[in-house]
């Protein structure tokens, strides 16, 4: 992609989601090149010795070379390929790239009255602006199509860029979640495996050791990781497939609560009536009957 940076006037009635972009570049800084380029506005351009601060959030991606990042909160970090950065708005911060090997840079900057990581400080914060999880075709693509609705400026285009820093962010923080839980694209596949063995299996005796040991883990790691990746316990999963079997079949069939808990996988009627109510808070009859 050739070098190109845009500035817009940040029009609020064309915000989505309380977001607007107020600007996106990409830049190929070659060694020993004066960095800033000189030709940024006047509200953007810095002298690295004075650092900055500037009123909107930024997102920066760096896809080739290395360099520094230095926040007043978080210190200095060493930034290298497959590294990106946060930007917050008032947080002083400067930034540039290694004389020796210089660096591309991909940027989007944003307003929005709440922080977009407002329920994700553990991920990014002004503590920890920095991350790592190397190049991401995905986050590249999303960020050329980013720079690519910029570049065609069309009525409206405003909505669609706003929706593309959401989805963009998105993502990011979904890669940074599964870094943090230690989740593979092995471990995916294997708790997908699990769910579907259960989803197919539910009205039977199900025995997840057995489960556990036909995908040729251990139950302990089995039980670890499923819990991270979905939020519950393997048993716990079961019961809700069963609970929520039982609650389709109460609803929609004529056949009794003791039919009903066999076919949902209990072994009585009173495990079966004992747990929806656990559940739900109220009876398979009372349910029914509502």
């Amino acid at each position: 992609m050739e070098d190109f940076y845009k500035y817009l006037q940040a029009r609020q009635d064309y915000s989505f989601m309380d977001l607007v972009v107020v600007n996106a570049g990409h830049t190929h800084i070659e060694a020993d090149a004066s960095y800033p380029p000189a030709h940024h506005p006047s509200h953007h351009h810095f002298n690295f010795s004075l650092g900055r601060v500037i009123d909107e959030y930024q997102l920066v991606y760096i896809t080739s070379g290395k360099g520094i990042l230095e926040t007043r909160a978080g210190g200095r970090f060493v930034i290298e390929a497959g590294d990106g950065f946060f930007l917050f708005p008032g947080e002083w911060h400067r930034f540039r790239p290694d004389a020796e090997v210089g660096w591309t840079e991909n940027w989007v900057g944003f307003k929005c009255s709440v922080s977009p990581l407002n329920c994700a400080e553990q991920l990014l914060s002004k503590e920890h602006p920095v991350f790592r999880f190397g190049l991401d075709d995905q986050v590249v693509s999303m960020m050329n199509h980013l720079f690519n609705t910029v570049k065609s400026d069309y009525v409206g285009a405003e909505y669609v860029l706003s929706g593309s820093v959401v989805h963009l962010m998105g993502y990011i923080l979904t890669l940074l979640k599964r870094q943090e839980l230690k989740i593979s694209g092995r471990t995916d596949e294997i708790i997908m495996t699990a769910k579907s063995l259960m989803e197919s299996r539910f009205s039977e005796k199900v025995s997840l050791e057995d489960i556990a040991s036909h995908l040729h883990i251990s139950y302990a790691w089995f039980r670890k990781y499923f819990r991270k990746n979905t939020g519950f316990s393997p048993y716990d999963y079961l019961i809700n497939i069963r609970i929520n079997y039982g609650k389709i079949m109460l609803k929609n069939s004529s056949r009794s609560v003791k039919e009903i808990s066999q076919a949902s996988g209990f072994e009585s009627q009173q495990q079966f009536s004992r747990t929806f109510k656990k559940k739900t808070g109220l009876t398979p009859v009372q349910f029914r009957n509502t």
